[in-house]
């Protein structure tokens, strides 16, 4: 048995974090190919950008619902915890694939694609309950694994979709939903199990941390507004300009992949700088990044969007805030559902109103929409605890591996 904090984790757990994280990158490289999908479609569908957002939204939205109706299930039993992850996986990955058959009728493509949604809400469940037996780096590491899907998932997809057009995502989808799924099916086999953890929230009052949990919320689904919702409209706009699938594709990844690295440094950030300045700081970089990125074109528009993931995915981490401030136990499924149903119910909100707001506008004031959505959450993160968390050798999360 090894330790990790408060929370003990049993012999065989690194490797369940490797099954889990590896499953993550499939997950979210499946979850990212999405809007480079309904991007490439609106072309030959004549999508308006209305269109755009609700496919996008709804797609988030049933996410989101799934999360916490996973969550109680797994709470009572209903579900069998050890394969969640794999059922999640398996039913995102064939749904993803029957939407890609069904891309040629809008209405079937959109049925499909937003059933896949439930999978990925079964997973980000399950899997972030998994992740967090093992402490924040263990969380940092599920969620960097996360970021690397989100990261090649977009190129990727932009080579496909112009060498073969939409059914040659299957290509890739279905093999990697088979690895993924084999990998996870071994280690259910071999029966390794994780602890329960007990309640991690700080040595503060209920009434203490549940004063904080209200701006801690709304940090996230900000972030995930302003975040999620620029990106999908900036694909948007460099495609309007004339951009390829390769090159919007790319776009994203140079987007995603800058989330990737500071979703990892963000820790060490907030642990050198204090939270609330680390927050602050690139909350508001994020915003600037974001009222620069339709005034360029280019490799001006690259940078733009590395600056803009990199700074807005440093709160990405806050989560675990969220998880130890709960006054029940932290990482319980359903807990953890609620939380991450709410962080992502803004995201599925914010991508459907922001294409009506592109339809009447342009996809330029959609964006410098977002950049105002990032300031407002830098003004919760003064409302919330400024703690210096001692985690500078945990957080590098290398070390669970």
């Amino acid at each position: 048995m090894t330790t990790a904090g408060k929370l003990t984790v049993v012999d065989g757990y690194k490797y369940k974090l490797i099954s889990l994280s590896a499953g993550h990158t499939v997950v979210n490289m499946l979850d990212v190919m999405g809007p480079v999908l309904i991007v490439f479609l609106a072309l030959s569908l004549n999508l308006s950008n209305t269109q755009i957002g609700l496919a996008a939204g709804m797609f988030l939205l049933v996410a989101s619902l799934t999360q916490p109706v996973a969550g109680r299930l797994l709470d009572q039993g209903r579900v069998n915890a050890r394969w969640c992850v794999l059922i999640g996986l398996a039913w995102q990955a064939t749904w993803f694939v029957v939407a890609m058959l069904a891309s040629r009728w809008f209405a079937w493509f959109l049925a499909a694609y937003v059933v896949s949604a439930c999978g990925l809400g079964l997973y980000y469940v399950a899997g972030m309950v998994a992740a967090s037996t093992g402490g924040r780096s263990a969380v940092t590491v599920y969620l960097a694994f996360g970021y690397i899907g989100l990261s090649v998932g977009p190129v990727l997809a932009g080579a496909l979709l112009s060498g073969f057009g939409a059914s040659g995502l299957i290509y890739l989808a279905a093999p990697l939903g088979v690895l993924a799924c084999a990998g996870l099916a071994l280690h259910q086999r071999n029966g390794v199990e994780l602890s329960r953890p007990e309640d991690v929230g700080g040595g503060s009052s209920s009434e203490h941390r549940i004063r904080h949990l209200i701006p801690l919320f709304a940090v996230q689904a900000l972030r995930m507004w302003s975040d999620y919702g620029a990106m999908i409209f900036t694909i948007r706009l460099v495609q309007q300009r004339g951009w390829t699938p390769v090159e919007y594709g790319g776009l994203t990844t140079a987007w995603t992949a800058a989330e990737a690295v500071f979703v990892l440094l963000g820790n060490r950030l907030v642990a050198r700088l204090g939270r609330s300045t680390a927050l602050t700081i690139s909350l508001i970089s994020g915003a600037v990044a974001l009222f620069m990125l339709p005034c360029t074109n280019g490799l001006g528009t690259v940078v733009a969007a590395l600056w803009a993931g990199a700074s807005l995915s440093i709160a990405a981490g806050d989560v675990a805030t969220i998880q130890e401030l709960w006054p029940a136990r932290a990482t319980t499924s359903t807990v953890t559902g609620f939380i991450m149903a709410i962080i992502t119910t803004s995201g599925g909100v914010a991508t459907s109103i922001n294409g009506w707001i592109a339809d009447q506008s342009s996809p330029t004031v959609t964006i410098w929409l977002m950049a105002v959505v990032a300031l407002a959450a830098t003004v919760c993160v003064r409302m919330t605890p400024d703690r210096r968390t001692a985690m500078v050798a945990e957080t590098s999360g290398i070390e669970c591996l």
